[in-house]
């Protein structure tokens, strides 16, 4: 019975507190536990982010249709008055209505062009036009010798033939007439590559009358001959 109650009196007796053991291991991380509820709207916005790169340029896109004419604008102030033109060749009347046109000392090679001769498209096409020349630059013919257009002639060490025909000059004076000499190489027909120089230049208009449009003979004068219808036509030698 004593040793009874002894067991039992040492069983009741607290025992004292040890040391601290170590901390153990971390355990595993638990699951994520539920969303909370969205907190109030209307908060303050934030800052704006920073610009983004440009990004490619994209394609071309297709050229659209040609809008429609616009209204014609108000005329604009009269421009300054232009340049005087080139002067005319001197006319010299003869008889029968007949004109002769003059030019002075030319140097050119293979063609050449005498302007401003004043006749209108009608007169044009109811004349006959011949035309001479001298020149200081032939071998054999003396440079007061009046020559034709068509013809033959010699430039120094070279032949060649003079071609003429008359047309409207649209380039340079536009709606006048012209007169287009060309040379060529005799009897290559080649463009003349040696420089002429015709001392003068005429040309003779002829007018045609509208009742003896194809007569039934031609004056009597040889074309060939300016001396002759200088004569002819009353004009000078």
């Amino acid at each position: 019975m004593a040793l009874i109650c002894a067991a039992i009196l040492f069983s009741c007796t607290k025992p004292e507190d040890g040391a601290q053991g170590p901390k153990g291991d971390k355990g595993e991380q638990g699951p994520a536990g539920p969303q909370g509820p969205a907190g109030p709207a209307g908060g303050p916005q934030g800052p704006a982010g920073p610009a983004g790169p440009q990004g490619p340029q994209g394609a071309t896109g297709e050229t659209g249709a040609t809008g429609a004419t616009g209204a014609q604008g108000p005329q604009g102030i009269q421009g300054p008055t232009g340049a005087t033109g080139a002067q005319g060749p001197q006319g010299i009347p003869g008889d029968n209505g007949v004109m002769m046109y003059v030019w002075g000392e030319n140097k050119f090679t293979g063609y050449t062009s005498y302007l401003n001769i004043p006749i209108t498209k009608e007169e044009a096409s109811k004349s006959l036009f011949y035309a001479y020349y001298t020149t200081s630059t032939s071998a054999f013919l003396s440079n007061e010798a009046w020559l034709p257009v068509p013809g033959v002639n010699n430039a120094g060490s070279a032949n060649y033939e003079a071609i003429g025909i008359i047309t409207v000059d649209y380039i340079t004076y536009l709606g006048t007439w012209k007169y287009d000499i060309s040379l060529y190489s005799f009897p290559a027909r080649t463009s003349l590559t040696t420089e002429v120089t015709w001392d003068s230049f005429r040309l003779v208009v002829v007018p045609i009358p509208d009742t003896n449009i194809f007569p039934k003979s031609a004056p009597a004068v040889d074309f060939n001959d300016y001396a002759a219808v200088a004569k002819y036509y009353g004009l000078p030698q």
